[in-house]
């Protein structure tokens, strides 16, 4: 559960300035503007980008912290992870022209954040008092070890499809399946909502 949405957003949901760089440079570059300018315009526009994606990620949050009190944890976090898988495929494979970035980027927030709201509110609901923080802790981290092999996978199929923007596009597309494990296990996740916290 925690791999597949840590995954989504460290390691393919953050990698998005590649693509804006890109789109910037194509809609600047009939404007004949000098490297340092141009350079000044992209670090503009992928830093305007990610401040984008955490206002997408922030509306995001909430909502999904509201549906998991009234339809439970369980739903809430497959209703993340579909978010978080959808909102990827969109920007990597869509977002083409400076016009998408505006709303683009605040659906992958959306999102690729949202599913956080759910460990934040179900991991502890998991544990008796003894190991709530240590249980939380672990299960948390070891989603961000295994989200750390993402950005070499990501490299990887990249490099063997060519090395070129659309060949990080399509790596970005092929690494966002793992997303879809979170739904595999989703059967065999318990329903805390309005359970009492386990005890020893």
């Amino acid at each position: 559960m925690c791999c597949a949405g840590i995954v989504g957003l460290w390691g393919i949901g953050n990698f998005h300035p590649r693509i804006v760089g890109s789109i910037v440079g194509a809609h600047l570059a009939s404007q004949h503007l000098s490297p340092d300018a141009l350079a000044h315009a992209k670090a503009y526009w992928t830093s305007f980008g990610l401040v984008l994606q955490n206002i997408g990620g922030f509306c995001g949050m909430m909502t999904i912290a509201k549906v998991a009190q009234v339809k439970g944890r369980r739903f809430a976090f497959g209703l993340s992870i579909l978010c978080s898988f959808f909102s990827t495929l969109l920007v990597f494979r869509f977002m083409r022209e400076i016009g998408d970035i505006y709303w683009m980027l605040p659906l992958l927030g959306f999102g690729t954040l949202s599913v956080f709201a759910v460990y934040a509110i179900y991991l502890p609901e998991l544990f008796p008092t003894s190991l709530r923080s240590t249980g939380t802790s672990f299960c948390y981290n070891f989603g961000r070890l295994v989200a750390a092999t993402a950005p070499f996978t990501l490299g990887k199929i990249t490099s063997r499809l060519g090395g070129d923007l659309e060949a990080f596009r399509t790596a970005g597309m092929w690494v966002s399946l793992v997303l879809l494990l979170g739904l595999v296990v989703l059967p065999f996740l318990p329903e805390t909502k309005d359970q009492p916290l386990p005890s020893e």
